[in-house]
Formats: structure tokens, sequence, C-alpha cells
């Protein structure tokens, strides 16, 4: 099996288990059922799914729960999510922030710039684009950056709807 048919295998594998292990609420705008386990994202035009998954030798990791509940911005259009996690402790260990995007929702692409920044200002930037019926890795973090505080932002580049992941870790 190929590298990236290993990847559809894995990204197909979380979907399963986010509709799978997730409470479900039936949405009567969409008409359709929506999985939610705090991560869909409360923005008004779209519904998709913003997910933290930790790996630390499974095909596809567990998921992370949020810390408290999504916080709304105050400067801008948007939403904090704050997840807590122990310190990264060996090498394969690592951290991935999935954007699932459900073709029930009829969201077509969701396009988005991407940045992380951890505790010391060093970070990076990349623009995504997330096809519909498609569950992603937008960001990834080893287990070496697994030791200090993250914040990763996907700022929609449609309508500027930002999604603020804060990751903290601690002993």
């Amino acid at each position: 099996m190929s590298a990236c048919e290993l990847e559809k295998l894995k990204n197909l594998l979380i979907v399963v288990e986010i509709r799978k292990t997730q409470p479900v609420r039936y949405s009567i705008q969409k008409g359709a059922t929506l999985w939610d386990g705090g991560d869909r994202v409360e923005e008004r035009t779209r519904c998709f799914y913003v997910t933290l998954r930790h790996f630390s030798g499974e095909i596809i990791g567990r998921h992370v729960g949020l810390v408290c509940e999504v916080e709304k911005l105050r400067d801008e259009w948007g939403e904090r999510r704050t997840y807590r996690l122990p310190v990264g402790t060996r090498e394969g260990e690592h951290l991935a922030v999935y954007v699932y995007n459900p073709e029930v929702c009829d969201n077509g692409s969701l396009n988005f710039d991407v940045s992380t920044t951890d505790i010391q200002g060093s970070g990076l930037a990349e623009a995504v684009s997330v096809e519909a019926d498609n569950c992603q890795a937008v960001c990834k973090f080893g287990w070496q950056s697994m030791q200090t505080g993250h914040v990763t932002r996907l700022v929609s580049r449609d309508d500027k709807y930002v999604v603020e992941a804060r990751i903290e870790f601690g002993r």
C-alpha cells in the first residue's frame, strides 16, 4: 500500500470513529444527522469539524477533548478551542489538527490560511483546501514540539471566520 493510500485509509477511519463515538445531533436546517462532540464549528454559513488527535503508535490516534467550552473571540469573528495534554515523551508520538468537511453539508471546498505559533514565537503558515467528504490533517506537531504550548489559527479565505486552537502541555 502506498503512503498516499495509507493516508486516505487513516483519514477514512478517523471519519468512521467521529461518526461512531460522538453523540448525535439532528440538524433540522440541513435535514441531516451531524456528529458533534464539541468539535463542530459554530459558524453560521457552513458546518464542519475541527478535531485534535494524539498519536502514540496507533494508526488513527485518539480524539483529544476540549478542556472547556468553545469561546467566542472578542476582537474577531470566530471561536477559540482549548486543549490540554501531557508533555510529549517519546519519538513517534505526535498531534494532528484535522478538518472534517462532510459532503452532506454542501460546503464545497473549505479554504483556510493555517498558521501555528509556539510559546517562543516561532511558527509556520500555509494555505490549505479541504474538499467535500474529506477529513484531512491541516497541521502536525512532532513529540519535540509537544513541550510548550501552541496556538493554531485556521482563517477561512472565503469569509475570514477564525478557528483558534490553543494547545497546552503540562506534566
